[in-house]
């Protein structure tokens, strides 16, 4: 901006919602927010596995083009077919993969359930993992639930 770019950006740059609007001219979907939203399913969790709506997984009915990460390509794409009078930067970042794991069921049906072998999950699968790891995966909590289902 100082050296004369117009700059623009969209999507997940920054971690969380914070697109630090005094960064760019333009920002999509907004200097507010840092991504647009993506369809949810009206009854979750999807994935069977007791609240765990933030961790959950499933189709959901819509095109492509209605998935967040979708529509933030496309405005990148587009911000690239215009004429720029003054250099510029376009920013773009991606959500996915990141849960919650809702996409067109087409993504779905490409791994049929019953020809998916899990992995086996060692006993003792965190041991290794420093503290903060561990805090993060909650043994107890997001952890368990998803290699006991």
């Amino acid at each position: 901006m100082a050296n004369g770019y117009h700059v623009v950006g969209g999507g997940k740059i920054y971690h969380g919602g914070f697109p630090d609007p005094p960064s760019w001219h333009e920002y999509f979907p907004s200097q507010r927010k840092n991504k647009p939203d993506d369809p949810t399913p009206p009854n979750r969790p999807l994935n069977g596995i007791p609240k765990t709506a933030h961790f959950d997984w499933g189709p959901v009915d819509v095109p492509d083009d209605q998935m967040g990460d979708r529509k933030v390509a496309a405005w990148a794409i587009s911000e690239l077919h215009k004429k720029h009078d003054k250099p510029f930067f376009l920013g773009c970042g991606f959500f996915r993969p990141h849960l919650p794991w809702y996409v067109p069921p087409k993504y779905f049906d490409m791994y049929p359930p019953e020809k998916i072998t899990l992995p086996n999950v060692n006993e003792n699968d965190l041991d290794d993992v420093p503290p903060l790891g561990r805090r993060m995966a909650r043994p107890e909590g997001d952890h368990k639930k998803v290699t006991e289902h």
